[in-house]
């Protein structure tokens, strides 16, 4: 505070930090397919589950793959999810995917590059098999019980689950985003609107935190975008860039030119 008396500026915090998200609910006929993109140093996965419109669990699916950039990963998620909505003979198809990136490229939107046009040629030809589909962005936290199935297939290969076939942190996770749960969800940054007192000029002035997980900054550049459409006047961001390197990258170990790539790749 006594900075920013000696400035002579006024500061207003603009956004909440934290915010509330929950899994929601379908109308009856449609099914929701979710799914994530896993990336660490030792493995390279997705997963994606199909759910009924009240939320109970119809299948699954596990992966362990070669090592691809996280919208990759994250792509061949949804198609997985696809698929087992397919299997099922449902007509109408609700997609979630934690990756904005990767849902704007399933809606057509923004420019994905040459690695992707496979994938995205697949999701495209199995989407004509519905009725109706739509495609939206979830939080990571709203989005559990995917991100265990990435995170969970330890073998090389593929893994179809079952309706009675979960272990107990899936089932709890698919029971707590059935019942309507609602996670908290902690923004990357804080957002300040400054004045200079004694005049008219105002600015915008963001600090930014970005966490360690490649998910994480990926959601951190999604937040910032939508931020940037609420501002017209000059905007000022700043803050601790060296925390979009993992910790092991610090402690000098392997580069993690991956971590890197997707990083910039956040768009």
């Amino acid at each position: 505070m006594e900075i920013v008396a000696e400035w002579n500026v006024q500061i207003e915090q603009k956004t909440s930090s934290t915010t509330f998200i929950k899994w929601l609910p379908l109308e009856p006929g449609w099914v929701k397919a979710n799914s994530n993109g896993a990336l660490t140093i030792d493995r390279a996965g997705y997963g994606a589950l199909l759910r009924s419109h009240t939320g109970k669990f119809l299948a699954g699916v596990a992966a362990q793959v070669p090592r691809a950039s996280i919208n990759i990963l994250e792509l061949k998620g949804i198609l997985a999810g696809i698929s087992l909505a397919i299997l099922q003979g449902s007509p109408n198809l609700w997609i979630g995917s934690d990756s904005a990136t990767a849902i704007s490229w399933v809606n057509a939107k923004g420019f994905p590059p040459w690695t992707a046009l496979q994938t995205l040629c697949s999701i495209n030809h199995s989407l004509a098999s519905f009725v109706q589909w739509k495609a939206t962005h979830i939080g990571r936290e709203a989005n559990q019980p995917a991100d265990l199935l990435a995170s969970w297939y330890k073998q090389d290969g593929l893994q179809l689950i079952s309706a009675g076939a979960t272990w107990e942190a899936l089932t709890r996770a698919i029971r707590l985003d059935a019942e309507g749960t609602a996670f908290p969800r902690i923004k990357q940054f804080v957002h300040c609107e400054v004045h200079l007192i004694g005049s008219r000029q105002r600015f915008s002035l963001t600090f930014i935190y970005a966490l360690n997980l490649i998910a994480e900054r990926q959601e951190l550049w999604t937040d910032l975008q939508q931020l940037a459409q609420q501002i017209s006047g000059p905007w000022l961001v700043g803050g601790d860039f060296n925390k979009v390197r993992f910790l092991r990258e610090k402690q000098g170990g392997r580069p993690l030119h991956g971590s890197m790539l997707a990083w910039n790749a956040a768009d």
